[in-house]
């Protein structure tokens, strides 16, 4: 295993701070919305996308397609790979603020641990196909935190930040219902 790789926890954790709380934030389901959520961040803008997975890049890009906000989805490997064919719907001439960023570990984790075929994608091709404007691959701390700052508002984003495979087992489920979330977000969102 690269030593180097951040743990999908670390990745969020920088993925805020190089980003700040003043954007919104959609999560893919299971472990990456658990750990995002356990790290209670100020964000008064958050969708975990529990419960359905490879729903959240669709559901983020159709966010920021009718918004003015700029708005950041955290993806995983498996639930991008699963719902694929919704992305070249993101491919359309309105200037959109879309980051998206792929956590890839290799493997469908939150599902039992399958492989991905992310190591035989070249996804820097794929997204640019699909209509981003910038597309990177990054594989450490430093890489993604210079990725952040070629993002620019108005413009669709892929970062795929490569991670470690090591599991977290002590991720605590949300202490409050998801509905909570989503009730909270749609009054913010309609402020």
């Amino acid at each position: 295993m690269n030593e180097k790789l951040l743990t999908r926890f670390e990745a969020i954790s920088q993925i805020v701070e190089h980003n700040g709380n003043n954007k919104v934030y959609f999560t893919t389901t299971g472990k990456a919305s658990r750990e995002f959520l356990q790290q209670e961040f100020n964000i008064p803008l958050v969708f975990p996308c529990v419960g359905g997975m490879g729903y959240v890049s669709s559901i983020a890009y159709s966010y920021a397609f009718n918004s003015d906000r700029e708005t950041i989805c955290i993806d995983g490997d498996g639930s991008f790979f699963m719902h694929l064919g919704a992305l070249p719907s993101f491919n359309t001439d309105k200037r959109v603020s879309f980051t998206h960023y792929l956590l890839d570990n290799g493997s469908h984790q939150s599902v039992g641990g399958g492989t991905t075929v992310g190591e035989h994608v070249d996804f820097i091709k794929l997204t640019q196909s699909l209509g981003y404007d910038f597309s990177i691959e990054v594989q450490d701390a430093i890489g993604l935190k210079n990725a952040s700052k070629f993002v620019k508002p108005r413009t669709k984003s892929f970062i795929r930040v490569k991670i470690n495979s090591l599991e977290n087992l002590n991720i605590p489920r949300p202490s409050v219902k998801l509905t909570h979330y989503v009730k909270k977000f749609v009054d913010v969102s309609s402020e």
